[in-house]
């Protein structure tokens, strides 16, 4: 009895057979990640989207946990709004509180926002009618995809 406990032990622990190699990349980098946002891999890059699959972008003149994007520029670009009450950091996501008072996501400090134009299940940008002139994610040379 000791025997068959002992070897389905052994089993269980990965002792015999194929060992284990620890968690995939994607699983390391989806541990800490709040519910309502989304990894995705597109070919090697990652980037983080809304739980509708809405891209997320940072901005430059952002300070860490302070958005400048205000008042006009809230129309174009929305802050990312927890969206449930008991929202809390996990990680690298925090909660910044916005000069209205609302909660708004930020990666590693930085703010994240949606941009007007994209839709769900678009890829990163392809709401973006004059990203051409701006190549790269870099639109308008202060907007980025967010990316871990």
């Amino acid at each position: 009895m000791k025997t068959i406990a002992g070897a389905a032990a052994l089993l269980a622990l990965g002792a015999v057979g194929t060992a284990y190699a620890g968690p995939s990349e994607d699983e390391i980098l989806r541990m800490f990640i709040p519910a309502e946002i989304s990894l995705v891999k597109d070919g090697d890059e990652y980037s983080f989207q809304s739980d509708l699959a809405v891209p997320f972008y940072t901005f430059d003149d952002d300070e860490p946990g302070v958005s400048n994007c205000t008042g006009t520029c809230t129309e174009t670009w929305w802050p990312v709004r927890a969206k449930k009450s008991d929202a809390r950091a996990q990680g690298a996501w925090t909660l910044i509180e916005r000069e209205e008072g609302r909660p708004q996501w930020a990666y590693k400090g930085q703010p994240i926002y949606y941009y007007l134009h994209d839709q769900a299940g678009t890829k990163a940008g392809d709401g973006i009618d004059y990203r051409m002139l701006f190549p790269g994610d870099g639109i308008d040379g202060k907007w980025h995809v967010l990316k871990p």
